[in-house]
């Protein structure tokens, strides 16, 4: 049972190699940011610069356009890191550049499954990492298969590159171990977490970084797997909870039962759609969309325009309440009495602003959904509060905030 007190580890960080400079690059829907971090494996991250850019595309752009659009906005926020980030006190203390690169894809540049695989023998057999790894090697190559022949359905041939390819629990004789190997067993299940991105959105995030920094430590990883081992790692008494991940274009949603990141789905739905709906209701371009919906988050917009606009979002908030809840009948339907409580969720920082003015909040700490209750964590600088610092004017992008923290961790 989830209650709506979570308990933060009181130790998230260990041992390390001391401080060095990282690149943390967030790689969304609608934009694309980067954040210069000064990790310390033995206390907090600190992010020394941090800036973002908007990926500009229009209404009648198709795929190719899109991509060299987020290459485009990839180049922009690299170069700011260049040019100031690399300048800042911080930055120049540490004498170097950075060592380690964190690239997070979110959707829709990668796809991603979870697989159990299972082994078993009639006598006795002892688990190996090389067992392991040679099942877990079949299940990739089933997986980027079936990626490929969906590719091909839609009218492309790009082979997929595997960004991911976890393994969040194994089971022996049917119980949960976190120490597998050298064990004797009859049977292994291993789940695993695997995920994809094209070959040409993964040369061209590696061509882009190139050009500023060298890429030996670059690491890609998706978004979904980021949150949710970060989520697992700091908290301890949540093992069941659900991922919101809603930015510009696209919203994800994964659920985590037991631990384990069992499904993630998508909907396009976000910050752009509400900028769409303004615009064309208003009959205005999207940048004046945008001011006007900023007027709306502010408190400052004119009574006649809010009544319009709050019917744009009356709009958005039922076609996520449909998503969402087919999503809660589906976990219902496979897991009867097992939906999770704990809401985890990263929100578009404008997109939060719209969305508290709409339903009259200084905060959204708990969501109702027909006789079910959700507790709500926004993953970003009030919960991180005590693992993160800042470098003075730093931007507050709860994106980077996790991606920072993720990275961090890794090199404990």
């Amino acid at each position: 049972m989830i209650h709506s007190t979570i308990y933060l580890r009181m130790r998230f960080f260990g041992k390390g190699s001391g401080r060095e400079l990282g690149l943390v690059i967030d790689i969304g829907s609608a934009s694309v940011g980067a954040a210069l971090v000064l990790l310390d494996g033995e206390g907090a991250p600190q992010i020394i610069s941090s800036t973002r850019h908007p990926i500009t595309v229009s209404v009648n752009d198709n795929q190719s356009s899109f991509f060299h659009a987020m290459l485009s906005s990839l180049s922009e926020v690299l170069r700011g890191v260049v040019e100031y980030g690399l300048s800042t006190k911080s930055a120049r203390e540490i004498g170097s550049r950075p060592s380690h690169i964190l690239c997070s894809l979110t959707s829709p540049w990668y796809r991603a499954q979870t697989r159990v695989v299972r082994y078993t023998q009639p006598e006795y057999f002892t688990v190996t990492p090389e067992l392991l790894r040679s099942l877990l090697v079949q299940e990739v190559k089933r997986f980027q298969e079936s990626a490929l022949k969906e590719e091909r359905r839609g009218a492309s041939n790009s082979e997929g590159y595997i960004i991911d390819s976890t393994t969040i629990s194994m089971k022996l004789n049917g119980y949960q171990t976190a120490e597998p190997f050298d064990r004797k067993t009859k049977s292994v299940e291993a789940t695993a977490f695997l995920s994809l991105a094209s070959q040409e959105v993964i040369q061209g995030v590696e061509h882009a970084i190139s050009k500023y920094f060298h890429t030996e430590n670059l690491r890609i990883h998706s978004f979904p797997l980021i949150a949710f081992t970060l989520v697992r790692d700091l908290f301890i008494n949540v093992d069941d909870f659900l991922i919101l991940d809603v930015s510009g274009e696209v919203i994800d949603l994964s659920v985590v039962r037991g631990g384990i990141l069992e499904k993630t789905v998508s909907t396009p739905l976000g910050r752009n759609s509400i900028i769409r709906g303004v615009a064309e209701a208003f009959h205005m371009d999207p940048e004046h969309a945008l001011s006007l919906l900023r007027l709306y988050g502010s408190g400052s917009a004119e009574r006649s325009v809010i009544g319009r606009i709050e019917k744009i979002l009356e709009k958005e908030v039922a076609s996520f309440n449909t998503f969402f809840g087919s999503f809660i009948t589906d976990i219902k339907n496979r897991h009867v009495g097992s939906v999770p409580r704990a809401v985890f969720a990263t929100l578009d920082e404008e997109l939060l602003r719209w969305l508290l003015a709409y339903f009259k909040k200084n905060r959204i700490d708990k969501v109702v959904f027909g006789d079910l209750t959700f507790n709500v964590y926004l993953l970003g600088e009030q919960l991180f509060a005590s693992y993160l610092g800042f470098t003075k004017g730093v931007r507050r992008d709860p994106f980077i905030m996790i991606e920072t923290l993720f990275l961090n961790n890794r090199l404990r």
